[in-house]
């Protein structure tokens, strides 16, 4: 059939969400869908089933689909490692790491990319639903354009404008974005589409007849803000803002109440969406605390466990950690006994010491003392590790489960060896070790994202925390995951003019 296109006006607006609620409404009504985002800037990543690594956002957009996710769906991948500095993803493996300035000049290289994945995703699906980047309006960056509306000129596609009336300014936004673009451009343009709206429609509806009548375009839709939509977020702008400080009445109980989870907000944190599953499960109660401040309640009592996620450049994040003070916190935390979890970078954390003997991340020979907590040490090397894989608990481990094979991927720069106080965590299918876990069990790491999706590791958790056997069965993630993809799919239906959109094309 042919293509369409989300753009925004700005990031965060809700492209990635609306994408896979489109892209979900046309599989159930019986077409093969694939979504496709030329470039993307995130440090939440998948790995393909033959290794190759694109953004978290259409990962999600493929389950929508009901298909594998593909590198082909987002063929250029930014991976910031700083301000000004991002490794560069391309079609699933490491091209370069370039400053920006460096990656601005390199984009026409990069040009011819974009256009034979696009093109073979064509080929291959009834429908390609592409997402945009921020905004087209971007002036400063238009000669550059290989994510907006440089594609959907190439592809022809129908834009549909996706504005955030929740954060005010909508039709100011919406107006504005359409009115800087060219007369080519403005061509393209199919629909606005104003999501995250709440109140009563009757009283939009004198600024949506003002805005098709300076513009001459349709809006195809006005979708409700959706609470806890349950669908995982594209960047950490998507985390909860952290509170101040845990409270009194935020103890909940050691015994009969969630299990309380402390998550480190990382400065550079990556697959932060390794949480989710937590977030979904009803016997944990999972809160962000920013570094340095409080994660023990005002009480004094620690969190029952204290997770430090995966990072983009561990050795940064580890010296933030120490200089906010939080290294000690979560030490204090475990010696009142919380149970403390790396994963992938906090993993490394976690060890005795981190090398960087071929200057991966620091300068070369660099050796940072870690936590202390996990008898291990860390070898950053050039090669990088992309692979679903499957594993389960290590015979040696001191926990024990009666459940199989858990599944995971990996995405890391680097080794991580077993000292001498120190069992492995997991038994890989191949037979390799994998994680580490302290003796008392009061402390494991593992480079396996999407560690909690299956119930086997949550409910391990509940079995240490409570001291009490595991439920005999939990709801998968996956399984949440689905469900809240058809609660989207229902309620973004109901709100846009799909009917339309889908004649557009």
């Amino acid at each position: 059939m042919g293509v369409m296109m989300l753009q925004g006006t700005g990031s965060n607006v809700g492209k990635s969400v609306l994408t896979a609620a489109v892209i979900r409404i046309l599989k159930r009504r019986g077409l093969s869908v694939a979504p496709f985002k030329a470039q993307n800037m995130s440090n939440n990543s998948g790995v393909t089933v033959t290794g190759g690594e694109l953004g978290r956002a259409q990962v999600v957009q493929a389950m929508a689909a009901g298909i594998e996710p593909d590198t082909r769906m987002n063929p250029i991948l930014l991976k910031p490692q700083g301000d000004s500095v991002s490794q560069v993803v391309v079609e699933g493996e490491v091209w370069r790491t370039l400053s920006a300035t460096e990656y601005h000049s390199a984009k026409g290289e990069l040009w011819p990319v974009v256009t034979r994945n696009l093109e073979a995703l064509q080929d291959e699906f009834d429908v390609v639903v592409i997402e945009g980047a921020g905004s087209p309006a971007e002036i400063n960056l238009r000669d550059t354009d290989i994510v907006n509306m440089e594609v959907a000129l190439h592809a022809k596609a129908p834009v549909y404008l996706v504005g955030d009336i929740n954060n005010g300014g909508v039709f100011a936004w919406l107006y504005g974005t359409y009115e800087l673009l060219s007369e080519t451009e403005k061509e393209l343009v199919a629909g606005f589409i104003i999501n995250k709206f709440r109140g009563d429609r009757a009283l939009l509806e004198s600024g949506l007849e003002w805005l098709t009548e300076k513009t001459g375009v349709p809006v195809t839709g006005v979708i409700e803000y959706i609470e806890d939509i349950g669908i995982a977020e594209e960047d950490s702008l998507g985390i909860p803002a952290p509170a101040a400080s845990p409270t009194d009445s935020d103890d909940g109980g050691l015994i009969k109440g969630p299990i309380e989870v402390a998550v480190v907000r990382l400065p550079r944190i990556s697959n932060f969406t390794d949480i989710d599953a937590l977030k979904g499960d009803q016997r944990f109660k999972v809160r962000w605390v920013e570094p340095g401040r409080p994660i023990l309640s005002n009480s004094g009592r620690a969190p029952d466990v204290v997770i430090i996620p995966g990072s983009k450049t561990t050795i940064k994040d580890l010296a933030t950690l120490r200089s906010s003070g939080a290294v000690e916190m979560i030490l204090e935390c475990h010696s009142k006994g919380s149970t403390v979890i790396g994963l992938c970078g906090g993993f490394q954390m976690l060890g005795r010491r981190i090398h960087d003997d071929q200057g991966i991340e620091a300068e070369a020979g660099t050796t940072v003392e870690g936590l202390g907590l996990l008898d291990t040490a860390t070898y950053f090397e050039a090669h990088k590790t992309l692979e679903r894989t499957k594993a389960s608990i290590a015979e040696s481990a001191p926990i024990s489960s009666s459940n199989g094979e858990i599944s995971g991927y990996e995405i890391h720069m680097g080794r991580t060896q077993l000292l001498n106080g120190a069992n492995p965590l997991f038994t890989l299918e191949d037979g390799r070790p994998e994680g580490a876990i302290s003796r008392d069990a009061k402390c494991f790491g593992s480079y396996l994202h999407g560690l909690f999706d299956e119930s086997t590791v949550r409910d391990i958790l509940v079995q240490l925390i409570h001291a009490t056997p595991a439920p005999a069965e939990s709801v998968s993630h996956s399984q949440i995951e689905e469900a809240a993809l058809n609660r989207l799919a229902d309620i973004v239906e109901r709100d846009l003019d799909i009917d339309s959109m889908i004649a557009s094309i």
